[in-house]
This record gives structure tokens, C-alpha cells and sequence, in this order.
């Protein structure tokens, strides 16, 4: 995303986004707490852990997004880490995008655009960096911290509390926006992102990501390290599906693509379009490698989603609980419906694309 792309409702875009961002480690912090209260020092561990990785990825997205000729020496620089290298990040950066919707928001209802000055390239800058930093902090934090609280709130033997219950939805509610948002700028070109498609998104969003996480995180009750092999096979399998057209087609490939290849090797067991090969000049290439990769991703999706709830429901001993079959029927459901408008939605908006320019 860039200036010239910022419209009206990218003001309540990035309002939502903020509170979320400021929101979840809140709450995130507050669930830890209780862990530690009632002795559960294992969960609090690994929950602290997945707090301080995302800020290292904030640097990283960071360096990445900045240039260095506004950069005063090294104290300058430094500054500007440390100030990244805590978990509100995301959110400071997307409320000053917001704020900055906000001042032009009489210009962008018009549709005139946002008038920047001379800073444009800085006002770029932030923008780039408000769509990978949240999208990173829900890979790093969101989804593994939606687990653990998820694991513990489903095995341990005191009741569960409000907070517990609130720092839940408010990652899975973030787990879903990021998702959605990344729908549009990982894609940028390539699909025309409306309103409309907008709330689909985050509705199939919303379906996929239960389904997927929930699945996940009962088959972990029950065969506990298991999972591993069940994502690096599923992460393998895609990334070999990926690579072979590119290999095959004789394309180089830089660090810089070599960087991302790794990424997505360690993303495709949560999302099905990271693997189109942003090398290939041909858009038509890109667009039908994408597509792919989407159906091998989103079938492997719903028979894993399946097997796993299902193994979960025979096999655990968690399996008569109270929560145990409607967690196994919705899990099978909202898989196969969350894939099927996933494919259906995405192709169209593909063709859509691809008719314009004709």
C-alpha cells in the first residue's frame, strides 16, 4: 500500500487495527499473569517467548522498510531499534497512519488523496511497514499465544477466567483482521480489493482460521509433538509444489527471493497464497502458479483439519468432554466451507483481474 492508494474507509481500517495491536499483548500479558498465579509456569514460559520473538521480526521489518540517509549516526539508529523493539510497535506505527487518514479525511472522502508534502517517501515507509508488522506479530504471537491459552483453558482443572476467555478473542479477532489485510497487500496487482471483497475475506477468514487452529490445538492434547510432523510435512509438500515450477522454468533466484522462499516455508501450514513466485514476470505464470498452489493448500487443509479433529475424537482422552463433539463438527464444517468460498472467491476476483486488462 502506498499514498496514492489510501482511501476513505482505510481511516476505520487502520482505527481497528491499532486497537487490536495495543489490545493483544495487553490482554496477552494479562493471561500470562494468571498462568503464573495458578502455578502454571510451563505455559507462562513459552507464552513469554512467543512475546519477545515478535519484537525481534519488528526490527527486522524495520530495517527493512527504512533507508538510511535520514538516519543520523549510529545513536540515531540505535534509537530508532530500541523504540521498534517492543510489542506496541505495530500499533504505534498504524495509529499514526490512522491519525494521518484522519487529518485528510475530507481529501480522501473526495477522493483527492493525502497530501504529504515532502514526506512522502517517509509517509511510504510507515504505510509498509503498517501491513508487514501486523501481519508478523500475528505469525509470531498471536497464533502461538491463541494455542497455549487455548491448550489451557482446555486441560487445566480450575475454572477459566474472564480474561483468559477475553485475550482469546481479542488474538483470534487480530489473527483475523492481519489475515484479512494481508489478503490485499500481498496480492496488490493482482486482485481489485473492494469493500465487499473486503468483508468476505474476513468472513472466510474467520472459517478458515478456527477450523485450522482449533484442530491444531486439540490434536496437540492428544498426540502432543506429533504436530510438528503434521505442519513441516504439510510446509515441505507446498514449498516442493513451489519451487518445482520455478526450477523447471530455469528462473534465478536472488537472496532476496531466497529469503522470502524461506518465510513461507515457515507459513504455509496456516496460509494457502505464499507461495506464488513474485520472481516471474509474467503475471499470467504468477496468477496460475498462485491458483495451485491455492487448491493443493486449501485441500490439504481440510483433509489435516479433519483427520486431526477426528483423531482427537477418538483417540484422546479428552474425547468425552462436553466440548469434544461440537468442537469435531465445527471443525469439519467450517474447513470445508472456509475452503470452498476461499477457492471460489479468490478465482473470481483472479478472472476479474485478467478481464480488465483484456
Amino acid at each position: 500500500m502506498a499514498v496514492q492508494d489510501l482511501k476513505w474507509y482505510s481511516t476505520f481500517e487502520f482505527l481497528i487495527g491499532s486497537i487490536l495491536s495495543f489490545a493483544d499483548p495487553i490482554t496477552d500479558v494479562l493471561a500470562l499473569m494468571g498462568f503464573y498465579k495458578e502455578n502454571h509456569r510451563n505455559w507462562f514460559k513459552w507464552g513469554v517467548i512467543f512475546m519477545i520473538i515478535p519484537c525481534l521480526t519488528f526490527v527486522m521489518v524495520y530495517l527493512l522498510t527504512i533507508t538510511f540517509d535520514n538516519v543520523r549516526g549510529v545513536t540515531d539508529c540505535l534509537r530508532r531499534v530500541l523504540f521498534t523493539l517492543n510489542p506496541f510497535s505495530p500499533g504505534w506505527a498504524t495509529l499514526k497512519a490512522f491519525v494521518l487518514c484522519l487529518k485528510n479525511f475530507k481529501k480522501l472522502w473526495r477522493g483527492e488523496g493525502v497530501d504529504c508534502g515532502d514526506d512522502v517517501d517517509d509517509v511510504n515507509r510507515l504505510l509498509a511497514y503498517v501491513n508487514f508488522a501486523p501481519f508478523m506479530e500475528v505469525i509470531t504471537e498471536s497464533i502461538p499465544q491463541f494455542i497455549i491459552q487455548l491448550y489451557g483453558a482446555s486441560v487445566q482443572e480450575e475454572p477459566v477466567k474472564i480474561i483468559q476467555i477475553i485475550s482469546l478473542l481479542v488474538s483470534f479477532l487480530s489473527l483475523v483482521w492481519s489475515f484479512s489485510a494481508a489478503d490485499g497487500f500481498l496480492h496488490e496487482g493482482e486482485i481489485d480489493m473492494k469493500i465487499k471483497h473486503k468483508l468476505i475475506f474476513l468472513v472466510t477468514n474467520f472459517f478458515l482460521l478456527s477450523s485450522r487452529l482449533f484442530a491444531i490445538c486439540y490434536f496437540i492434547l492428544a498426540f502432543r509433538g506429533w504436530i510438528f510432523v503434521v505442519l513441516i510435512l504439510h510446509s515441505v509438500i507446498v514449498a516442493l509444489a513451489d519451487s518445482c515450477p520455478r526450477y523447471k522454468a530455469g528462473r534465478k533466484c536472488d537472496w532476496w527471493c531466497s529469503a522470502i522462499f524461506i518465510f513461507f516455508l515457515f507459513s504455509h501450514w496456516i496460509r494457502d497464497d505464499l507461495s506464488a513466485p513474485h520472481d516471474a514476470d509474467d503475471s499470467g505464470a504468477r496468477k496460475k502458479q498462485l491458483k495451485r498452489i491455492q487448491w493443493l493448500s486449501n485441500v490439504m487443509f481440510v483433509v489435516e483439519n479433519i483427520v486431526m479433529i477426528l483423531l482427537f475424537y477418538n483417540h484422546s482422552k479428552y474425547s468425552n468432554a462436553c466440548y469434544a463433539l461440537p468442537i469435531t463438527v465445527s471443525v469439519c464444517s467450517l474447513s470445508i466451507l472456509g475452503a470452498t468460498i476461499r477457492l471460489i472467491h479468490f478465482n473470481s476476483l483472479l478472472k476479474t483481474v485478467s478481464h480488465q486488462k483484456r
